[in-house]
This record gives C-alpha cells, sequence and structure tokens, in this order.
C-alpha cells in the first residue's frame, strides 16, 4: 500500500515530465503518453521543455512574467488541496482523541487528490527558481502530504489485514503525519502570498484567511471541520469554480482605443481577470492590462458595464510554446500511423 500512487509522487515524477494540451485548452502531463511515443518524438518534446525552460530562467524578462503566470496558477490549486489536507487533519485528530469510524471515513473520503494543474505549476516553479521560498515550501510540502498520505493508507491496510501481517500505524503517528502535512501546507500558501506580493498584489480574502486560520487549527490538534453529530464536511465558503480565480486587490494599468487610464484588478486567472474603473468598454475589444513593466497581458474585453468589465487573456498565462504543440502534434500522427496489433 505504500507504493500507490499518490499525488505527491506524481509531483515528484512531473519534475521529469512535459505537458502536453487536452481537448478544453488546459495542460496535462504527458508522462502517462511516453509509454505511445516514439523515443524519438518524445526526445525532441523533452529537448523543447529543457530549452524553453533554460531560455526563461536567464532572461529577467521572461523569467518574471513567467513567475507571476506559475503563482497565478498554482494559488487556487494549492488552496483547493490545502482544504482537503486542514479536513483530513482534522479527521485525524479526532481519532486521535477517540473518535468513531466517521473520523476514518472522512480521511477516504477527503484524501487530497491532486491535480495535473498543480503538479505542472509546482514543477514547472521548482525548474525557473529553484533556490525560492516557494520552491523550497513546495519540497516540504510534497514530502509532508506524503508521509500523511502514506500512514492513512498503511492504517486502512492495517484494519483491512486484520493480523501482523501489516505494520501497525498508530492513531497518534497518523494525526501527527496530518499536523505536519498541515503546517507545511500553510507555510506554502503565505510563501506564495508573499511572492504574488511582489507583483504589488494583495491576493488576501476572507476565505483565504479562514483557511489559513484552520490550517494553524489542526496545525495544533484542532478539529475545526468536525460537527456537533461528529461528521466532516466541506465549508460553505470552498471554491467551488472549475477554474478558480484569486480574488486580488491591486491598481494596474489599462491600454484602449480610447487611451490608457488607471483601473483596479479585483480578480484574476490563468484566463483571465476582472477590473473596475475602466468605465464602458466595447465587447471584443482589444485592450492591454499592465500590472507592472514586465507582465503586460494582451486581452479581450468579454462583457461590460460602467462600473465592472470582464477580460480573457489572448494567451492562458500558463501556456504551451507553439513547439511544445507541434512536437506533441507529430508524434499524435506518427502514432496514429502505426499499424495495429492483431
Amino acid at each position: 500500500m505504500h507504493q500507490h500512487r499518490s499525488h505527491v509522487s506524481s509531483a515528484h515524477a512531473a519534475d521529469r515530465a512535459d505537458d502536453q494540451r487536452d481537448g478544453d485548452g488546459s495542460e496535462t502531463i504527458a508522462l502517462n503518453h511516453a509509454a505511445w511515443m516514439t523515443p524519438g518524438a518524445f526526445s525532441e518534446l523533452r529537448l523543447a521543455t529543457f530549452v524553453h525552460d533554460e531560455h526563461a530562467a536567464h532572461r529577467p524578462s521572461i523569467a518574471r512574467l513567467r513567475a507571476f503566470s506559475l503563482l497565478v496558477a498554482l494559488r487556487p490549486e494549492i488552496s483547493r488541496i490545502g482544504l482537503l489536507v486542514a479536513i483530513s487533519s482534522s479527521a485525524a485528530n479526532a481519532l486521535a482523541s477517540g473518535a468513531g469510524e466517521s473520523a476514518m471515513r472522512s480521511l477516504i473520503k477527503f484524501y487530497p487528490a491532486s491535480s495535473s494543474a498543480l503538479m505542472l505549476a509546482s514543477s514547472r516553479h521548482r525548474r525557473l527558481l529553484p533556490d525560492s521560498k516557494v520552491s523550497r515550501a513546495i519540497a516540504a510540502f510534497n514530502d509532508a502530504v506524503q508521509e500523511a498520505m502514506n500512514a492513512t493508507m498503511s492504517m486502512i491496510a492495517e484494519r483491512a489485514c486484520g493480523d501482523d501481517r501489516c505494520e501497525p500505524v498508530s492513531v497518534e503517528a497518523l494525526a501527527a503525519a496530518w499536523r505536519e502535512a498541515a503546517n507545511s501546507t500553510r507555510n506554502l500558501l503565505v510563501a506564495t502570498d508573499q511572492a504574488i506580493g511582489d507583483f504589488q498584489i494583495n491576493g488576501r480574502t476572507s476565505e483565504h484567511d479562514l483557511l489559513l486560520k484552520a490550517l494553524a487549527s489542526v496545525s495544533t490538534g484542532g478539529t475545526p471541520f468536525m460537527s456537533m453529530s461528529g461528521t466532516f464536511a466541506m465549508p460553505d465558503w470552498a471554491e467551488q469554480r472549475r477554474e478558480p480565480r484569486i480574488a486580488v486587490d491591486c491598481t494596474a494599468m489599462l491600454t484602449s482605443d480610447a487611451g490608457t487610464c488607471t483601473i483596479r484588478v479585483t480578480d484574476i486567472s490563468t484566463l483571465g481577470a476582472g477590473i473596475e474603473g475602466a468605465g464602458q468598454l466595447a465587447e471584443q475589444a482589444r485592450v492591454l492590462l499592465i500590472i507592472d513593466q514586465s507582465v503586460t497581458l494582451p486581452a479581450t474585453v468579454m462583457w461590460s458595464t460602467p462600473l465592472r468589465a470582464g477580460i480573457a487573456f489572448n494567451r492562458q498565462l500558463v501556456d504551451d510554446d507553439p513547439a511544445y504543440r507541434f512536437l506533441m502534434q507529430r508524434a499524435l500522427e506518427e502514432k496514429s500511423k502505426e499499424k495495429p496489433i492483431l
């Protein structure tokens, strides 16, 4: 059971893997496709990613925009899995305090599964800025969550075996592992907030503060997600959007056909942003969002009122270089030409 594919082991694998775009335009890990890609095609894809990342790391104008893009992709994913870690830690603390089987079932129900977006953004950030505070926090987060998940799986296996064939795990050790995971998750969120703050962006919201408070509570043995009946559930403030946004509060410049004006950015994601103060904008108008000198984002107005507007970036913030798409498409074409095995 210790060898199950957890989100963290996959996260380490993502450091050795690169991505492709799936049907809805998002990025996915190409490691799963290495088996069917020809060695030549996969080598070319690996070389392209290596060259791209090396160029980004040594060109400040590119590296700063790249870092900003990865932080925008990373933060909501950390928050999503951080909430699962907080609930699991709450259940583990309850189990150590003598709670019944509902706590054990909750550990299974809220087992923190990862996403390709988290693995990809974290591995790319570590390649781009390996010595940064965020990258070090990512490494500690991966190790701590891996340890907690392994402890959970060992306890499940032990209870399923019912004999001495499985290595026993005490509820105290399980709770300690999850408390460390919660503490590492909180440290990663704080480090990410500080890194985003370097771009003069305040991304703290009431929901985010509630998550940080919950992680701090479970790190010291609290059970903030346990109801009076002993059950566990997602809080009402949990993010439910498929493409989570970061609620922010910062000023920026917006250039349109009407000229350049100072605006307020209210939320941002890898796909677009919500803005205030630009006045009535024409739908489908081309604009340029300028957060700082190195973060300039061409966009299209999707909707507008006299007070607020929504813009979609012309290119997804965390996107593939055209070379990636070309090489992946060629690999798919080579695969389609292969004769089926009868």
